[in-house]
């Protein structure tokens, strides 16, 4: 594990537990918020991070700064650390919530906020459906994408 305390990021390799994470980072007075989840950081990151700060709470902010993975492909994918708006396209969304579908992560740079730090705001009211399931044509682009990564 490599802690950035500068820019409040951490280097994880993937196969780390959110417990042994956790405690690493309350050692050093951070910590990333998410509770007791019995799970791996890899795991974590592939069920979508439940349990992380609400990302409309701050919609510039971002969980997943940096990773390393690996496609089915085969090829390495990494998206060296960074702020989100400055990354351009979002190829983490490979990774995140995708269940494994399109790889596999190896390591990844996680947001951590310093521990006892005020709460986030609650986001604003959101008339719409945060997790609303795949139309057709979102199912369609994303076949075409695995398809294209296996080659």
């Amino acid at each position: 594990m490599r802690l950035d305390r500068a820019s409040q990021l951490c280097e994880v390799s993937a196969d780390t537990t959110l417990a042994e994470l956790e405690a690493f980072l309350g050692a050093e007075g951070f910590t990333l918020g998410v509770g007791t989840i019995e799970a791996t950081v890899g795991q974590w990151i592939a069920e979508g991070a439940p349990g992380a700060r609400d990302p409309f709470a701050d919609p510039a902010d971002h969980l997943v700064a940096g990773l390393r993975g690996v496609l089915h492909g085969g090829r390495t994918l990494e998206i060296r650390p960074c702020p989100r708006r400055a990354a351009g396209p979002d190829f983490a969304g490979l990774f995140f919530g995708q269940w494994k579908r399109f790889g596999n992560l190896t390591s990844v740079w996680l947001r951590i906020v310093p521990r006892g730090a005020p709460a986030v705001r609650r986001p604003m009211p959101l008339v719409w459906e945060r997790n609303a399931p795949l139309n057709a044509g979102e199912q369609k682009l994303l076949g075409a994408i695995d398809r294209e990564l296996r080659k």
